[in-house]
């Protein structure tokens, strides 16, 4: 078997600046918030609006839930107008859930 050696490509100081200019909007585009839902019924989904500044419909968001999230909850968000994200936590249980006061991470990747 042989070892093939590539060789790294040369970066042009605009693509640098265009990564750096995306990777600080990855990074401006990041909101926590502390979200306290109740009580969940069964089969039911719970959802709260975050405020994300720059956040365009149709992008993709990425969520961070505590750490301490209960079986059967299951989040997912989504940018429904500028600026704004809706956090949804759907409970897959037979029974009512109600988890704690907790702080989320919502990445909006633009």
């Amino acid at each position: 078997m042989s070892l093939i050696l590539i060789p790294e490509p040369t970066a042009i100081a605009g693509e640098q600046f265009y990564l750096l200019g995306l990777l600080h909007r990855i990074l401006s585009l990041t909101k926590s918030a502390t979200v306290t839902p109740g009580s969940i019924a069964s089969l039911a989904t719970y959802t709260t609006t975050i405020t994300v500044t720059g956040a365009v419909a149709g992008q993709t968001v990425l969520i961070g839930p505590p750490a301490a999230l209960q079986a059967g909850l299951v989040p997912f968000g989504v940018v429904t107008a500028a600026n704004t994200v809706t956090l949804s936590i759907y409970n897959s249980t037979a029974g009512a859930l109600t988890p704690a006061s907790a702080s989320w991470n919502v990445r909006v990747m633009a």
